[in-house]
């Protein structure tokens, strides 16, 4: 069970790391995306295809991360409270 609690851990770490290479404020969204000939202001810069696309690409990488470690979280439960079984029954009720 340590070894699978290990695991989790070490799953959620890496996705943390994935995850942190992926995100990227609208600062450096604006910088990566933008060509040095470009609007005056962010709000201009903001508006341009590139940034758009890491700003875009950000927000998804922020969903899919948090999608993981939800699962991440619930396999440790389990882990530690292995009596806990939730049954399409018990789900259907609580929805």
């Amino acid at each position: 069970m340590l070894l699978s609690i290990i695991s989790l851990i070490a799953i959620a770490l890496g996705t943390g790391f994935l995850g942190k290479a992926t995100i990227v404020s609208k600062k450096d969204a604006i910088e990566l995306g933008v060509s040095r000939i470009a609007g005056d202001t962010d709000e201009e810069n903001l508006k341009l295809p590139a940034v758009q696309f890491f700003l875009k690409q950000s927000h998804l990488a922020r969903i899919g991360l948090a999608i993981v470690v939800l699962g991440i979280l619930l396999q440790v439960v389990l882990l530690v409270f292995p009596a806990i079984e939730l049954t399409l029954d018990t789900f259907l009720q609580i929805v």
